[in-house]
């Protein structure tokens, strides 16, 4: 008995790199080539329609935002994996796609071969990417989280030393927020 095909859907604006992508995968006798789009609602239609395994997305195609095409992607066909292919190795970017839900970041101009098995790994689950992104991204990633904690630190401490002085007015005082809500008594 034969394995189905892993069934691929190519969404880049660039003709020639889709054409490029389109000969790569009808060369594989695993992979079949579910369809082409040429923009971010062609690729969430298309998956949502043949429902694809693997979906394969520029990182920046104009009309759409990659990091909200990826989540359509994910809410109408949850088991095509989405790998992105970027013409920049872009840490941050990486990031945001990769939260978002991208199961690989590839740039563009990687090898043939890394594109096929970033696809195989892809359709089985497992992520892609390149390890000296993959240093950059956890780079970015203890950057935002020692920003994230010094900015709770120091709201924190702004919440502490307004209280303290909520605390020593003798009178009633009621604090309200942008939205009329009461947010603190003393």
């Amino acid at each position: 008995m034969t394995e189905p095909s892993t069934r691929v859907v190519i969404a880049d604006d660039d003709r020639e790199m889709r054409d490029a992508l389109a000969d790569l995968i009808a060369s594989q006798p695993g992979l079949e080539l579910a369809g082409e789009a040429v923009s971010h609602d062609d690729a969430i239609r298309l998956a949502a329609r043949d429902h694809p395994r693997v979906l394969v997305l520029d990182a920046r195609m104009p009309d759409g935002e990659t990091a909200a095409t990826i989540r359509s992607i994910q809410d109408r066909s949850p088991n095509t994996a989405v790998l992105v292919l970027s013409a920049y190795e872009d840490p941050g970017n990486a990031v945001e796609l990769l939260s978002a839900g991208a199961t690989g970041y590839l740039v563009k101009g990687a090898a043939d071969s890394e594109i096929l098995e970033a696809i195989a790994r892809a359709a089985r689950g497992q992520v892609s990417i390149s390890l000296p992104l993959a240093k950059e991204c956890l780079a970015v990633l203890r950057r935002n989280l020692e920003t994230e904690r010094r900015a709770s630190a120091a709201t924190l401490q702004s919440a502490n030393v307004l209280r303290q002085l909520l605390d020593r007015i003798r009178a009633a005082a009621i604090l309200l927020g942008a939205n009329g809500a009461i947010e603190m008594i003393n």
